[in-house]
């Protein structure tokens, strides 16, 4: 829809990348071939441009916001080869992050969150939320890629614990003005109008962070989950559950649109997360069960076991976990201690540990 010569402009290859990311989803459930060959067109002509750009002198991180919106492209393109198996998507991915430390933005080299040639919030979340995927991708197969799997996963750990560390408030939201800031976590009266906690942010890192710990079942992870799921996503959602909003809790007010009736922040990835939460009540390998979210619920990770989970939590920090087992096969039901709980204890019902 932009004119020649500017189809990669004005959000373009973001909006690009979650076309892709919409397609690939609609083909993994209906199995239609024409949405799955429409993502494919849509990649190989983003390719084409981006790689048409550097052989002509040009930067793949000349672009919005701090050069980082190109940069989005690469979780579609993991996406892309899970839907299709074709190894050429790792290949340009590989490609892109290579490029991208070759024009200094330091994607895997940076040494602090500022290091880093861009601190967009959003972007720079799914941005090693691509990464991570392409790494996993990379430790799974026999792609000979560039960079390992391990340097790759090593970057996004890093970025994680930055943001953690230095952006993530206690309320569980992060940004202001959608952009990370220096000492961006440190206590401090923010107006609405700010553009404080952005529901986007918040939904991204809970992503990010879900998909590390499903390589590393770090107690941290599902304890920054559990911090920005309930503070920061749900205290910025309407009270009948249509909307999101920036939200800082010490002010209490959620504006959602502007004067001229516009949205103010992105409810589209609010409603996402929320559709995805049951994929986050247990992690379970086959012998380990690990809830994520302490919720009340009633689950069945395989046939012949039954997880049932009895609670209010987090009104109070009582949970009882009752499973029943026909499988046949041992199973180890492993509890999380949320970082808040100085005194808690365990009671069993059975002889079984």
């Amino acid at each position: 829809c932009l004119p020649k010569g500017y189809e990669l402009d004005n959000f373009s290859v973001w909006n690009q990348a979650f076309t892709i990311l919409g397609l690939t989803e609609y083909f993994k459930v209906t199995g239609d071939a024409e949405a799955l060959e429409c993502a494919v067109k849509c990649a190989e002509y983003v390719e084409l441009s981006l790689r048409e750009r550097v052989a002509s002198g040009g930067k793949i991180t000349e672009a919005l916001n701090g050069g980082s919106q190109h940069l989005s492209i690469l979780l579609p393109l993991a996406r892309l080869y899970k839907a299709t198996g074709d190894s050429r998507w790792i290949d340009f991915g590989i490609y892109i992050i290579g490029q991208a430390e070759r024009e200094g933005f330091k994607l895997v080299s940076f040494e602090d969150l500022f290091d880093l040639k861009s601190q967009k919030g959003v972007e720079m979340l799914v941005v090693y939320i691509g990464i991570e995927e392409i790494a996993n991708i990379i430790s799974e197969t026999e792609i000979d890629a560039e960079l390992s799997a391990s340097v790759l996963k090593d970057a996004v750990e890093r970025f994680w614990n930055e943001i953690n560390t230095t952006q993530i408030r206690n309320t569980g939201g992060a940004s202001t003005g959608e952009c990370f800031q220096v000492n961006g976590n440190l206590p401090a009266q923010l107006s609405t109008d700010m553009h404080v906690n952005e529901n986007c942010v918040s939904v991204a890192w809970c992503e990010l962070t879900a998909i590390l710990f499903e390589t590393d079942t770090r107690a941290e992870y599902l304890d920054a989950i559990e911090k920005t799921l309930l503070n920061a996503v749900l205290g910025s959602m309407a009270t009948d559950g249509s909307d999101f909003a920036y939200y800082q809790g010490n002010f209490g007010r959620k504006e959602f649109a502007t004067s001229a009736g516009m949205y103010k922040c992105c409810r589209t990835r609010g409603f996402n997360l929320i559709a995805e939460l049951p994929k986050l009540m247990y992690k379970y390998d086959g012998k380990n069960i690990i809830p994520i979210l302490y919720c009340d619920n009633n689950s069945e990770p395989e046939k012949g076991l039954r997880v049932v989970c009895e609670t209010v939590y987090p009104q109070n920090g009582r949970l009882k976990y009752t499973i029943e087992n026909k499988t046949g096969e041992e199973k180890i039901l492993k509890l999380r201690i949320p970082s808040w709980c100085e005194n808690w204890n365990c009671t069993v019902s059975n002889d079984q540990t």
